[in-house]
């Protein structure tokens, strides 16, 4: 029929979908059921997670240590700072290799015992969007200071 297809973002890009279906999917909202992976919270790690723009990871490093705070980084592009001896992971450069690594890597930065984790923000397009609805989620919407 003519109804909307309502969906969260998903392994399949929306512009892919929107190919093969002859409109572009919608995301689901108030009224889609229920389900452990459209919560909020499903993907955050026990340790505060917080997205960090590439460019301003090491400055957050760097502000981070100065505090006092121990750190633990998910890196994408950006490489660890010289000095820096808290845990730090690089995940792969591709959306679909990232999001395959994504939950062992968040699960393997929060049983490091850090203070926070930092989490370098991916690309806004289209392959990346499903990642990127994982880690908002991961940062429980505390991504950055845009407010």
């Amino acid at each position: 029929g003519d109804e909307p297809v309502l969906l969260r973002p998903g392994g399949i890009a929306q512009d892919a979908l929107a190919r093969v279906l002859g409109r572009a999917p919608r995301a689901g909202g108030a009224g889609m059921p229920r389900a452990s992976g459209t919560l909020a919270s499903h993907y955050a790690p026990r340790t505060p997670a917080r997205l960090v723009a590439p460019e301003a990871l090491a400055g957050e490093v760097e502000n981070r240590r100065a505090g006092g705070m121990r750190l633990a980084v998910l890196a994408r592009t950006v490489v660890r700072p010289e000095g820096f001896d808290g845990p730090w992971l690089t995940a792969p450069a591709d959306a679909a290799g990232y999001a395959h690594e994504l939950y062992a890597a968040l699960r393997t930065l929060d049983a490091a015992q850090a203070d926070a984790i930092a989490i370098e923000a991916v690309p806004g397009t289209g392959e990346w969007q499903a990642v990127g609805d994982r880690l908002a989620r991961a940062s429980r919407g505390e991504d950055d200071d845009r407010d």
